[in-house]
Formats: C-alpha cells, sequence, structure tokens
C-alpha cells in the first residue's frame, strides 16, 4: 500500500485556504461591507467545500494510511495550516486582497487535479468544487 502522501498535503493545502478565505468573508461581513448578501452566498459555497474536502481527506487517510503514518500526517497537516496561518495573517482585510486570496486558490486546485495517482472520485471532486469557485468569481 502506498501512501498518497502527495495527495494529502495537496488535500491540507486547499482545506487550509478555504479555512482562511470563509475567515476573511466572515470579517467583511462583520464589517459592513456593501457586498454582505455576496459574502453569504460565498461563504455557504466555503462551508459546502470544507465538509467535502475534510469528508474525502478523512477517506483518503484512513483507506490508505497506516495507523503509524497518521501521527506524520498530522504533522504535515499541522504544518501546512501554520504556513497559510503566517502568510495571510497579515494580509489586508479588504475585498481586493480576498479576490487575490481567490486566485491563489485556484491555483491550488489546479495542482492537486494534476496530482499522480488520485483517484477518479477525489478528480471529480475537486473540478466541481472548482467550478463552482470560478463561477462566483466571473461574476465580480
Amino acid at each position: 500500500m502506498v501512501t498518497p502522501y502527495l495527495l494529502l498535503t495537496r488535500l491540507y493545502r486547499l482545506e487550509a485556504c478555504n479555512d482562511k478565505i470563509m475567515s476573511r468573508y466572515k470579517l467583511l461581513n462583520q464589517a459592513g461591507d456593501s457586498r454582505k448578501s455576496v459574502c453569504n452566498e460565498r461563504l455557504e459555497v466555503r462551508k459546502k467545500i470544507r465538509t467535502e474536502l475534510t469528508q474525502s481527506i478523512h477517506k483518503v487517510r484512513n483507506d490508505n494510511c497506516t495507523e503509524a503514518e497518521k501521527p506524520l500526517l498530522y504533522i504535515i497537516s499541522s504544518s501546512v495550516r501554520g504556513s497559510f496561518f503566517m502568510r495571510y495573517l497579515f494580509l489586508n482585510k479588504d475585498w481586493r486582497a480576498l479576490q487575490s486570496f481567490e486566485r491563489h486558490n485556484l491555483h491550488l486546485y489546479y495542482e492537486a487535479l494534476y496530482t499522480p495517482d488520485a483517484s477518479r472520485k477525489i478528480i471529480d471532486l475537486l473540478l466541481r468544487q472548482k467550478e463552482r469557485i470560478e463561477d462566483y468569481l466571473q461574476e465580480d
């Protein structure tokens, strides 16, 4: 059994990025931004994506990893989350910065889509998520 570390790392990156984008939408929503309804709609999309990513990560990890490997995966997950936190801690909390972050998230989707040995089910899920994000970004 080969552990798909590359796939899991890329899924962890998508999950961390999604969480940061969700927190930005929440901040803009609370700040009384004129795009409050847009923030709410996108936040709902992001919540659904979070659930799907979390389920995918658990499935890949549980189907392909031994108990001995799980602590290593926890370390990888924590370091990915920490790097996203530090990278975007000082990011401006405005709409333009959020759009830049959204474009970076799309780049992460393209990386994940080209992961060797990713199952067709994971690829299909990532494609659907990417399309949902692209659809609402085209509205801007």
